[in-house]
């Protein structure tokens, strides 16, 4: 429901090194969630995601805003 990028307008006016640099600030793997339901092969899942992004930029997490919830449990 948030707007990512903005508006058209700030879209428009943006540059391409802007958007690369908000591209390289965002786009790290603190800021990245690897979810799996249901039945699963973990050790796979594991193997994949560490195949596909093990050579991700382990940058900051850039979203100070987020809280952590207990969740269902």
């Amino acid at each position: 429901g948030n707007s990512i990028l903005g508006t058209p307008q700030s879209i428009t006016d943006m540059k391409r090194d802007e958007m690369e640099a908000y591209f390289r600030r965002r786009y790290v793997a603190p800021n990245i969630t690897l979810v799996a339901t249901g039945k699963f092969d973990f050790d796979q899942l594991v193997r994949l995601a560490e195949e596909q992004c093990g050579d991700w930029s382990a940058g900051e997490r850039s979203r100070d805003c987020l809280v952590e919830t207990d969740g269902s449990g």
